[in-house]
C-alpha cells in the first residue's frame, strides 16, 4: 500500500480476517493509517514480522504500547539504512522485536518508547531508529536505556530535546553499540563521551563503554570539544566512519584522532571516513596531525574549514593515498594550487570545490585531465570559472555522471547546452535549476 496516501486505516478492516499468515505489511506515507486499524492487525496476523510504516504521521504511543509483544521484527522509519534481519518462523506468535525503526513519527513519546522498552525481549532487541522524534526527553532515554541495554545500532538524530543526561544513560549502559548517531543534540557535553567515575563507578562499564563503536556521528553537537574527542579515542578503537562536523574541536583535540590520550597508543590506522566540516578552529597543524596516521581514509570532508590552506591539502594528498572522496568546499584560503596537489597524489572519483572564489579554469584543467574516472563533481559558486573550464570537463570527464554548476556568472548557457549534449548520461544542475536529461528520471 506504499504511497496510497488517501487511504485510511478502515481498509486494514478486511485484511485481517482474511490474511492469517501476513509476514510483511507496508503502508509508507499512508499519511491517515491511524493506531487504531493498525492494533488489531498486528493480533490478528499472528506471522506479522516486519511492519514499514514510513513516515506516517498518525501514529502514537499506542501502537508502541503493543508492537513489544507481537512483532518480532518491526520498521517504522521514513528512510531505513539499516538492512532487516533474516528471521526463521517458528513459532505463530513472536514476543521479542529485534528491529524498531520509528524515525519522524513526532506523535510519539516518552511514554510509548518506555511501554515499548518495557514490553519487548530486549535481550533480542538491536536496532532503534529514533531520528527526529524530537518530544523524547531525558527520561525516554533514561528508561530506553536501562531496558534495552543489548543495542548495536541506534539512532538518535534531531532528538534534541535531551541533554548530557540522556547521553549519559546511553553511553554508560548500552555497551554493544557499534553504530550511534548524535547529530545535532546540541545539548550534550564532554561528560557524555568520558566515564563518570563518580556518578557510576561501574567496573564493567568503565572496561566496556563506547568500546565496540565503529561508527559514530555527533555532528552539530557544538558543546562537545576537545576532551570529548579524547574520551571517544581512548574508547573507540575499532573506528571506521567519524563524522564531528561543527564541534568545538581545536589542533590540539585533533591529536586525539591519531593518538590515545591516556597511553598515547596508536588511533586512526582503521578510520575510512572523517568528516570535520565547518570546525572552524582547524588549522593546517590539525590536518598535518591527521595525514600522519589516518593513512587508509577513503572520504574526508573539510568543507567550511576556513583555515585550511594549499598545504593543509597537500599533506592529505600526499599521505591518504587511498582518498576517493574529497570535499573542499567554503575553504576560502585555496587555489587552484590546492587542486594541483590532489591532482598529483589520488585519484578521486568525487570531489566537491564549491564556493571557493579564488579558483581558476587552470585548476580546472588540471583536474579534467587527470581525474577522467570522475563521477561525481560540484563546482557551483566557483566565480571565475569560465567557459574554457566546463569545455575541458566535457572534454577529459566522459565518465561523469552528477555535476553541480550553479551560480557560474561568468559561464554561458550555450555552453551548458553543448556539455549537456557531450555528457548525455551525466545529471547536471544549473543556476536556473534545469536538470537536464537523466536527473530524477525513473528507471523503467
Amino acid at each position: 500500500m506504499d504511497g496510497c496516501e488517501s487511504i485510511t486505516g478502515k481498509a486494514l478492516d478486511g485484511l485481517k480476517n482474511f490474511t492469517p499468515n501476513l509476514k510483511l505489511f507496508s503502508a509508507q506515507q499512508c499519511k491517515f493509517m491511524e493506531d487504531e486499524y493498525l492494533l488489531p492487525l498486528t493480533i490478528h496476523c499472528p506471522h506479522l514480522c516486519i511492519l514499514n510504516l514510513n513516515n506516517c504521521d498518525l501514529i502514537t504511543d499506542k501502537l508502541l504500547k503493543v508492537l513489544g509483544k507481537n512483532l518480532r521484527s518491526l520498521e517504522v522509519s521514513e528512510r531505513s539504512v539499516h538492512p532487516l534481519p533474516l528471521v526463521t518462523y517458528a513459532k505463530p506468535t513472536y514476543t521479542s522485536a529485534q528491529l524498531l525503526h520509528i524515525a519522524f513519527c513526532t506523535s510519539v513519546t516518552d511514554e510509548g518508547l518506555y511501554s515499548f522498552a518495557v514490553t519487548c525481549n530486549t535481550e533480542t532487541l538491536t536496532s532503534l531508529d529514533l531520528t527526529c522524534v524530537r518530544s523524547l526527553t531525558d527520561d525516554g532515554l533514561v528508561g530506553l536505556a536501562e531496558k534495552c541495554v543489548k543495542l548495536k545500532w541506534l539512532n538518535l538524530c534531531g532528538v534534541n530535546r535531551c541533554t548530557e543526561i540522556g547521553g549519559k544513560a546511553i553511553t554508560h549502559n548500552c555497551l554493544d553499540l557499534e553504530y550511534l548517531n548524535l547529530e545535532d543534540m546540541n545539548l550534550i557535553t564532554d561528560s557524555v563521551f568520558v566515564f563518570d567515575a563518580a556518578g557510576d563507578g561501574r567496573r564493567n562499564v568503565d572496561q566496556r563503554m563506547l568500546r565496540s563503536v565503529t561508527e559514530l556521528n555527533i555532528s552539530e553537537c557544538s558543546r562537545v570539544g576537545d576532551v570529548g574527542l579524547g574520551g571517544i579515542s581512548l574508547r573507540c578503537e575499532k573506528m571506521k566512519y567519524l563524522d564531528i562536523s561543527g564541534i568545538g574541536i581545536t589542533d590540539e583535540g585533533a591529536k586525539y584522532l591519531i593518538r590515545d590520550p591516556s597511553t598515547g597508543g596508536s588511533r586512526g590506522e582503521s578510520l575510512k571516513t572523517l568528516k570535520v566540516s565547518y570546525c572552524m578552529n582547524l588549522t593546517d597543524k590539525a590536518f598535518l596531525t591527521i595525514s600522519k596516521n589516518c593513512t587508509n581514509l577513503e572520504l574526508i570532508d573539510v568543507k567550511g574549514c576556513v583555515h585550511i590552506t594549499d598545504d593543509g591539502v597537500k599533506q592529505l594528498a600526499l599521505k591518504c593515498k587511498q582518498l576517493q572522496r574529497v570535499s573542499i568546499s567554503r575553504c576560502k584560503r585555496l587555489t587552484d594550487k590546492a587542486l594541483c596537489n590532489l591532482a598529483d597524489y589520488l585519484w578521486v572519483e568525487d570531489l566537491d570545490i564549491s564556493s571557493n572564489s579564488r579558483l581558476t579554469d587552470d585548476g580546472i584543467d588540471v583536474i579534467a585531465m587527470e581525474y577522467k574516472g570522475l563521477l561525481r563533481l560540484n563546482l557551483s559558486y566557483c566565480e571565475k570559472l569560465t567557459d574554457r573550464a566546463i569545455v575541458s570537463i566535457g572534454r577529459h570527464c566522459l565518465h561523469l555522471r552528477e555535476m553541480q554548476a550553479v551560480g557560474l556568472a561568468n559561464v554561458s548557457s550555450d555552453c551548458l547546452e553543448e556539455l549537456k549534449h557531450t555528457l548525455s548520461k551525466c545529471n547536471i544542475v544549473t543556476d536556473e535549476k534545469v536538470i537536464l536529461p537523466g536527473f530524477g528520471e525513473k528507471k523503467k
